[in-house]
């Protein structure tokens, strides 16, 4: 009977710490819940976790941001013929890291590098070998380029090496300026260049020179952008919002050169050139029997405004300063850094300064070297003019 109470007593005393540590895994299991259910009813009210509202981050994730580049404007001759022409080249990279899937579960990354570097050897200027080491590099990389021979790519190039469907092979654009005519009327037309912007964080074409530099702001347009959201396959959604902003393209420019006279000419220029090696040359293509336009005719006075008032500060200083001490050359100097600072882009000869009986002398020009002290007293005679991007002037003045 004592052994009977005794295994009772013990049963009693396990069921009753088994039926304790379920009441605590209830208890803690429905705390856990409790806490669980109080959390996803926060998020779902508030829609915020760690101070970050999921609704925008949402948003953020399926919204795209698109630039919409301006097309710098062209410039044109007399005949509708281009000039200048905005182009793109480009730099080719590959994606090395595996990791690079789309969302069609196929490979963002070289796949086969053997067969990647022959395709490529045949439109990039390197060797299949070459490649291959660009592809394999030492250390792990996310992504590579293929140096000089990788960049500068034309459109041309570039369809080619996309028609060859490699995977893992990306472009990098960079805008270029195109001049179909080569070597042509170059210091006036001048040149433009990629300049990397730190505010856009992007490369655009700038005029650094000539009348691209001249009308930089004529010939520059105005980006636009896009603003969409999109589902999971980067489609626009239709209900979605949008912002819209449209591109300004550059305005074009319409020259008053024939680009086949000009051409013409500036052949006959390099011959002269490779057999007397002139220290200098000028030349003018001119039909005397046309008549300035209204526009070259407005551009004219502008050309002569700009160079009178070059020509009134020097005068102006002249008066105002002691000859005594100065010679022609330094009266010449003098002359041509006013039009320089100016507007003039260059001068329209050499710079005619003469002092008394040198002012008798035809198409006399003082040098560093050669020339005569200035006086107080006396007669000065001075022939210049400048080149403007609306005309040149050719006058004469003596004091």
């Amino acid at each position: 009977m004592k052994k009977n109470s005794n295994l009772k007593l013990q049963k009693s005393k396990a069921h009753s710490y088994r039926f304790t540590v379920g009441r605590f895994l209830q208890v803690a299991v429905a705390l856990v819940f409790l806490v669980f259910t109080a959390r996803f009813l926060y998020i779902g009210i508030s829609k915020t976790v760690n101070g970050e509202n999921l609704s925008e981050r949402t948003k953020e994730l399926y919204k795209r941001n698109q630039i919409i580049k301006a097309t710098r404007g062209t410039i044109y001759d007399r005949n509708g013929l281009a000039i200048a022409e905005e182009s793109h080249l480009y730099t080719i990279y590959a994606i090395l890291d595996k990791s690079s899937i789309n969302y069609k579960n196929k490979p963002e990354y070289v796949v086969n590098k053997s067969e990647t570097a022959e395709k490529l050897a045949k439109v990039l200027p390197m060797s299949a070998d070459k490649i291959y080491q660009y592809l394999t590099p030492k250390h792990k990389a996310f992504q590579v380029q293929f140096g000089t021979a990788g960049s500068g790519l034309t459109s041309k190039q570039k369809k080619k090496i996309e028609a060859m469907k490699l995977p893992g092979i990306k472009f990098l654009a960079t805008p270029s300026r195109l001049y179909p005519n080569g070597i042509f009327a170059s210091h006036v037309v001048g040149l433009a260049q990629p300049i990397y912007d730190k505010k856009t964080n992007a490369q655009n074409l700038v005029g650094t020179m000539g009348i691209e530099a001249y009308f930089n702001k004529t010939l520059t347009g105005t980006d636009g952008y896009r603003i969409s959201s999109v589902d999971a396959s980067e489609y626009q959604m239709p209900n979605g919002n949008q912002v819209y902003k449209p591109v300004k393209n550059g305005n074009n420019l319409y020259l008053t050169l024939d680009s086949q006279l000009q051409s013409y000419l500036e052949s006959h220029l390099t011959d002269v050139q490779k057999a007397y090696s002139p220290t200098s040359m000028t030349a003018v293509v001119e039909d005397m029997k046309t008549i300035k336009n209204k526009t070259e005719i407005e551009n004219s006075k502008m050309a002569h405004i700009y160079d009178g008032v070059a020509m009134l500060r020097f005068i102006k200083w002249l008066k105002n300063t002691d000859m005594e001490g100065l010679n022609e050359y330094d009266v010449k100097v003098k002359a041509n850094r006013f039009r320089l600072e100016y507007k003039a882009f260059d001068l329209s000869f050499n710079t005619i300064v003469g002092y008394n009986e040198n002012a008798a002398m035809m198409h006399y020009s003082p040098t560093k070297e050669k020339n005569s002290p200035l006086h107080n007293s006396g007669i000065l005679l001075i022939d210049s003019g400048g080149q403007y991007f609306e005309g040149t002037t050719d006058i004469t003045r003596t004091l």
